[in-house]
């Protein structure tokens, strides 16, 4: 897990390395707000949600470089499409038509 090294960036042994993901865990889980929880913490959402025997919809923020890299490949299938029909309009006696 990266984010152990982060916040225990001196690790030298497995039991240490065990302690290291158990507190990484204990962080983000209960004691790191996050933004798209309005500023709860993952524990404390649980927590609510199973107190009160129903579940808040919280949106789900996309990844801008996720969203970046599928936007990149949709224009390259674009561009690769409009390289075909420019060349079946150029040359269109030598497009086979697999026959």
């Amino acid at each position: 897990m990266e984010y152990s090294f982060i916040l225990y960036p001196n690790i030298t042994s497995k039991e240490e390395m065990r302690q290291a993901i158990k507190g990484t865990l204990d962080y983000y889980i209960n004691h790191y707000p996050q933004k798209r929880l309005n500023g709860k913490t993952c524990g404390q959402v649980r927590k609510e949600s199973l107190e009160q025997n129903e579940f808040t919809q919280y949106p789900i923020i996309p990844a801008r470089r996720y969203v970046r890299y599928w936007n990149e490949i949709e224009s390259k299938k674009k561009h690769q499409k409009e390289i075909i029909i420019e060349e079946i309009k150029n040359n269109p006696n030598q497009i086979g038509m697999g026959c």
